[in-house]
């Protein structure tokens, strides 16, 4: 099923799986519990995707609705990039019968709904170097300027998020923990929602 995903990404095991027993109540996606089983905890191309064993899925299904309340309930989150993107199925649409993907930017404050299913995915859109998603080419340029690779459990985030008028160039990136990246900015984002220009924001670290 990921034969051609596997062709193009060289995975590095992390994490135990912990796929086999997660299931989700009325949801028949075979394509989604494979993607889980098989590669639950893997990173691939030296950090620059990853896939969520069962555990992270629970975890990040939180954090994403509490960033994105209105979305609450309509996803499951699957993996993520380098950039701090989480990737998840569209609960609320499907392609035969497999549902399509939804795409959760927090440092853009934006959701991408591509009109693609979770398979289709990983075979062509992430293999494709030229694709918008996960930015490739900005990837292998943060690695040849000497910067780190992300860990598992980190990405690259915007020092002052794209919504707040930040940057989307190298300099304007830094290394950081995923779930803190996905805290503060997630309680930026909340805040500043219907607030006017120049309201402050306050920020609660989260705990350790």
């Amino acid at each position: 099923m990921y034969d051609a995903f596997l062709k193009a990404f060289s995975c590095r095991k992390l994490l135990e799986p912990e796929g086999r027993n997660f299931r989700i109540p009325a949801l028949t996606d075979n394509a989604y519990y494979r993607l889980i089983d098989e590669f639950g905890g893997c990173s691939f191309e030296n950090g620059f995707y990853r896939v969520m064993n069962g555990t992270l899925v629970q975890k990040w299904n939180g954090y994403v609705g509490d960033a994105f309340p209105a979305e609450r309930g309509r996803f499951l989150c699957f993996g993520f990039d380098w950039l701090g993107l989480i990737y998840a199925l569209d609960v609320t649409r499907k392609a035969g019968d497999e549902y399509k993907m939804e795409v959760f930017d927090i440092g853009g404050g934006d959701i991408i709904k591509p009109p693609v299913t979770i398979e289709r995915f990983h075979n062509k859109v992430l293999p494709d170097r030229n694709g918008e998603i996960a930015s490739r080419s900005l990837f292998d340029a943060w690695l040849a300027q000497g910067n780190p690779a992300p860990r598992y459990s980190e990405c690259i985030g915007y020092k002052r998020p794209l919504f707040l008028g930040g940057g989307s160039s190298i300099n304007d990136m830094e290394l950081i923990d995923m779930e803190v990246y996905w805290s503060l900015v997630g309680q930026m984002l909340v805040q500043i929602r219907g607030l006017p220009s120049g309201s402050v924001v306050k920020l609660q670290k989260p705990e350790s």
